[in-house]
Parts: C-alpha cells; structure tokens; sequence
C-alpha cells in the first residue's frame, strides 16, 4: 500500500483540498483515512470559506484604528490623562484578578461535579463487589453439600466398579473420590470460612468508605457552587462598572484633576 502523503502542514483550505485529492489517489484502498480528510473537508469548509475576507475586513479596521489613535494620542499626554492612564490600570489589574478568580472557582465546581460522578462509580464497583463476597459467603454451606454429595455418589460409583471387577473403572472412580475428599476437608476447614468472611469484611469497609466519599463530594458541589457564582457576580459587577470605578479613582487621586 502506498504511504499517506506528508504534507509539510495544512494551512488553507486549497491546501487541505489538494492533500485530500493526492491522499484519495494514493490511498485507493486506505477507505478509512481518505473518509477521515473528506470529512475534515466537509466539516472545516464551510466554516472556513471566508476566512481571507474576513481576514482583510479586520485589516482593514484595524488600520483605520491605529490612524484614530495616532491622531489623538498627541492631544492627551498631560499628567492628567497620565493620572487616568494609571488609575486605568490599577482598576484593570483587578477586574484581571477577578477574573482569575472566577475562572478558578468555575473550574473548581466543574472538579466538585466530577468526582460526584467518580465517588458514583466507584460506589458502584464498590457495592458489585461486597454482592460478589456476600453471595460467596454465603455459598459456604452449599458447597459442602454439594461436595458431601459428589463424596457419596464417587464412592458409590467406585464400589460398584470394584464389586464388578472393573479395574479402569475403579482405579478412576477411586482417584476421583480422593480429588474430591482433599476439596471437602478444604471447605470444612474453618480457615476457608474464615476466608470468606475476611474478603466479605474488606468489601464491607471499602463500600462504607466509598458510601462516605460520595457523601462527602455530593455535599461540596453547593459549596463549589456558591463561590463560582459568588465570584463570577463579582467580576461581572466590576467589569461593568469600570469606567465608573476608573472616575471614581482619579477623582479621589489627591492633586489631579481629568482634564486632558
């Protein structure tokens, strides 16, 4: 099979094109790469398509910016305009703290909501796995006497080889019963209960502990949730009242006064 075309990158849309068209000609029989660039074509086309337009439009506004600025910055260089300049800063600094803040309490909630789902599912393991040590537990006498049955049916089945004679019979029957008598001294043995019920104890910890995390995640989700909203208010609060706090911080500035 032919190799995939490298091409050295992908950075417009004819590019992305062509490597299709080269990758489609090339990869005849790699169906599954050649669906992946068509529907990285269909997808990223239409979204794509004015880009350059959209490109020059911004170009073209941004220019006619700069040549605003450009014309007014000479107008306001006093110590005044300095004195707003600072002050603008100071109140920007903290609106960028605000937002730090909010965005850290924002991804905290989302960590909160998570490990609910997480502390969720390893309850759910937790609790298939005591099921499993309890049924097993459980299970103890009935696979005594299952055992103590198959005991008798093996030793039924070996007199009878050995009253008729069989010698294969007999020597397989007898084998098996001593297979099966070594497995029922292990299962009446108090060791093997005490097995079960160490396993059924672990399990019986592990959910409890899984029970208490769960709790203990679901009950810090409205706490996460308050100071997520706590601080998105309070940053959306200063962020509309920038302009506001930026006077009130000039007009408080002892020896200075606006005017450019």
């Amino acid at each position: 099979m032919n190799e995939l075309v490298n091409a050295p990158g992908v950075d417009s849309l004819e590019e992305l094109e062509q490597t299709v068209q080269q990758s489609t000609a090339q990869l005849n029989q790699a169906n599954g790469r050649n669906a992946i660039w068509d529907k990285a074509l269909k997808a990223l086309k239409p979204g794509l398509a004015d880009l350059q337009k959209t490109r020059d439009e911004a170009g073209e506004a941004a220019e006619e910016a700069r040549q605003f600025l450009s014309e007014l910055e000479a107008s306001y260089d006093s110590e005044a305009s300095e004195s707003v300049r600072e002050i603008r800063t100071v109140v920007d600094t903290e609106i960028a703290n605000l937002y730090e803040t909010m965005d850290t309490e924002a991804k905290k909630f989302i960590t909160a909501k998570n490990k609910v789902t997480e502390a969720k599912n390893d309850l759910e393991r937790g609790t298939a796995k005591w099921d499993l040590a309890q049924k097993n537990l459980l299970a103890v006498p009935k696979e005594i006497q299952e055992g103590q049955k198959l005991v008798a049916k093996l030793q039924g089945e070996a007199k009878d080889a050995h009253t008729k004679h069989q010698l294969v019979e007999t020597v397989v029957k007898l084998e098996d019963l001593r297979k099966e008598l070594a497995s029922l001294d292990k299962k009446m043995e108090a060791e093997y209960t005490t097995k079960r019920w160490e396993e059924w104890n672990n399990a019986t910890r592990e959910l409890i502990t899984r029970t208490d995390a769960l709790l203990a995640a679901q009950a810090d989700v409205p706490k996460r949730e308050i100071a997520a909203k706590e601080a998105k208010t309070e940053y959306e609060e200063a962020s509309k009242n920038r302009l506001d706090d930026i006077n009130k911080g000039v007009a408080d500035k002892p020896g200075d006064s606006a005017a450019s």
